[in-house]
């Protein structure tokens, strides 16, 4: 949400660097997914 919300408002950033943020936001939310996975898992 705040990945779009940041990329409408700047309407002047080009596409791929809004497209290399949302990439970089998702590796993140993977990241935290996983480790949630192997916390759950290891206990």
């Amino acid at each position: 949400m705040m990945m779009v919300k940041a990329s409408s408002s700047n309407g002047t950033k080009p596409t791929q660097e809004c497209r290399r943020n949302m990439g970089q936001w998702m590796d993140m939310v993977k990241q935290q997914n996983v480790a949630k996975h192997v916390e759950m898992v290891s206990f």
